[in-house]
């Protein structure tokens, strides 16, 4: 995965995005890290690529002091916020760790999330004296399964199931019928 964030960010991407360890991991603040360390590992060393090595080169890149000042990062770091990083504990580390932009899915929102975590992430951006952007990620409609009406429905080889869109909160999974 670095050599694609690498070779993302020799291409001239403008961000690069974390998703499932971000939102759901067990470390979303070291993914968030070691992202930044590598695109800005990437943009410090692109100007020493060259289109051809000889054979009496001597490659010298691995002996390139590291760059440690995050501040000189160009490349965006968009980090998605879920459960294992939208804490009012976790939201500066993530901050801190290098997030540029955090993604807010909206797939999976539930009731009063994006309500409480949108004000945190400008508090804490504002208090850390940095200008952290916020994505809200539209993907547009998605059929999802619904509701149960009681026990399991059992899927039996050969038999006909009709699908279809739930006509109100009513209309659950039953034999024979799956609503989205």
């Amino acid at each position: 995965e670095v050599s694609d964030l690498q070779n993302a960010v020799w291409d001239g991407t403008d961000a690069v995005m974390l998703s499932g360890e971000a939102a759901s991991g067990k470390y979303p603040c070291e993914s968030v890290m070691a992202e930044a360390a590598a695109v800005l590992e990437a943009e410090t060393t692109k100007h020493l690529l060259m289109p051809q090595v000889y054979d009496e080169f001597i490659v010298d890149e691995a002996n390139k002091p590291r760059e440690l000042d995050d501040s000189k990062r160009i490349t965006k770091v968009v980090a998605s916020l879920g459960p294992a990083s939208w804490s009012e504990e976790m939201i500066p580390k993530m901050i801190e760790a290098g997030t540029d932009i955090f993604r807010l899915n909206c797939s999976h929102r539930r009731g009063g999330d994006f309500e409480r975590v949108y004000p945190l992430i400008r508090r804490y951006a504002k208090e850390l004296g940095r200008k952290v952007e916020v994505l809200g990620d539209l993907q547009g409609p998605k059929f999802r399964v619904g509701e149960l009406a009681g026990d399991p429905v059992p899927l039996t080889n050969g038999e006909i199931l009709e699908f279809g869109i739930s006509k109100d909160d009513n209309d659950n999974l039953r034999p024979g019928r799956i609503t989205m």
